[in-house]
């Protein structure tokens, strides 16, 4: 007797196991179903007259390594009941399974796996991993297996009433189409995304997603389009600047600087400060006592850097703050410390920020970010290079969906 055996439940109730063949590549059952009499579909009283049978194949889920085919006794009956259409007719009917459809050829266990499969790699991608498991599937066939399952996934899903939305912009295809997405930032939900990111378009889709008035805070980047477009479909409504993108404007700030220094320098000193470029980008909290004496020694040699450094990590820890206030106080502060630096390179980062300057200040009221709509524009990039691209916009949308919610 082999040792090296283990028995495993075949997981369909339903059927009885007749016989069990297992090969090099494949595994092979044979099964009948236990009920031997079934209801007709034309009166509901249960038959046991056979009619006729056939040996179907159905594909199940792989098993270490190797295809599972099983092979089904598919019984057709007779109506007994001389009142019923299908027995006046000599119509006869087939036996009903819970583990697939009348006309599948895969169980549903296997579709659900080839699912789970498809959301985490590209169609071609599921047909090779199965085809390691001597599995044959086409691409299109996994195809109308995600979106169908995918369907009935997303089934009712509403999202509810909010009161905040998050809206950024993502490439479709590079440099020609755009595509605008829309988040609740507060339960972190993706609640929708379309093609095109102009005022018409965003106008139309928030009036249709949201009712009159309800919209009263929305968080974006400095992008004017949107808060145009926001605006202009919920009059009153506060905006609210993210924070990363406005950090990120005072990091660029530092980063031209930083190059200025650079280029007014040798070869050999400009190297070396390009080199200290991601010491300087990092927040002070975050640097070794190497790091620290690093910066110092090129601070002691370059003041136009260590005065842009200092800009930058005041103006950190100045969203460190709580009270608006006291916000709009220190902001006003850090204003002139910007002006006093005669820093060139500011300049236009003063003006930007001075022209956002509500929106921004919004932030300390309503302290909310767009991190989550980014994360979702990560999201799109995965799925996009995973797809090798989407020329049906329906379908990057549908995955997209999946995905974000």
């Amino acid at each position: 007797m082999r040792e090296d055996v283990i028995t495993i439940t075949l997981g369909m109730p339903e059927f009885r196991v007749l016989r069990v063949k297992e090969g090099r590549h494949l595994i092979e059952i044979w099964v009948e179903k236990i009920t031997t009499s079934e209801a007709c579909l034309g009166c509901g009283y249960f038959s046991d007259q056979g009619y006729d049978e056939r040996w179907d194949d159905i594909w199940d889920q792989p098993v270490w390594d190797k295809g599972v085919l099983i092979w089904v006794r598919k019984r057709r009956f007779s109506c007994v009941h001389l009142l019923c259409s299908y027995y006046r007719q000599d119509k006869p009917f087939a036996q009903l399974y819970g583990s697939f459809g009348p006309s599948d050829r895969r169980t549903y266990r296997f579709d659900r796996y080839i699912y789970r499969l498809a959301k985490r790699m590209a169609h071609t991608d599921v047909v090779k991993e199965l085809a390691l498991c001597h599995t044959p599937i086409s691409d299109n066939t996994v195809g109308r297996i995600y979106h169908r399952l995918g369907k009935e996934e997303l089934a009712g899903y509403e999202p509810g009433r909010l009161a905040a939305i998050g809206i950024d912009e993502y490439s479709v295809w590079r440099g020609h189409r755009y595509a605008t997405i829309i988040t609740d930032p507060v339960r972190h939900r993706l609640i929708e995304t379309f093609l095109g990111r102009d005022k018409e378009t965003v106008v139309a889709h928030l009036r249709a997603l949201f009712p009159p008035k309800s919209i009263k805070l929305a968080v974006m980047d400095m992008n004017g389009g949107y808060e145009n477009a926001v605006l202009t479909a919920f009059p009153g409504t506060k905006i609210i600047i993210d924070k990363f993108h406005v950090v990120s404007v005072v990091m660029d700030a530092l980063d031209a600087t930083r190059k200025r220094v650079q280029r007014e320098r040798t070869k050999t000193q400009g190297r070396r400060i390009f080199k200290l470029r991601k010491l300087l980008r990092k927040a002070r909290e975050n640097l070794d006592e190497q790091g620290q004496d690093h910066l110092d020694t090129i601070f002691a040699q370059e003041p136009d850097l260590q005065t842009a450094y200092h800009l930058k990590e005041d103006f950190r820890d100045w969203y460190q703050l709580t009270i608006p206030e006291q916000a709009k106080t220190d902001l006003a502060k850090w204003y002139q410390q910007v002006e006093d630096s005669h820093l060139l390179e500011w300049q236009a980062t003063l003006e930007t920020l001075r022209n956002h300057e509500t929106q921004i200040i919004n932030y300390f009221y309503w302290p909310l970010t767009n991190a989550f709509t980014e994360g979702k524009n990560n999201i799109v990039g995965v799925v996009k290079r995973r797809a090798y691209g989407f020329r049906n916009f329906s379908n990057l949308r549908h995955r997209i969906f999946l995905e974000g919610t």
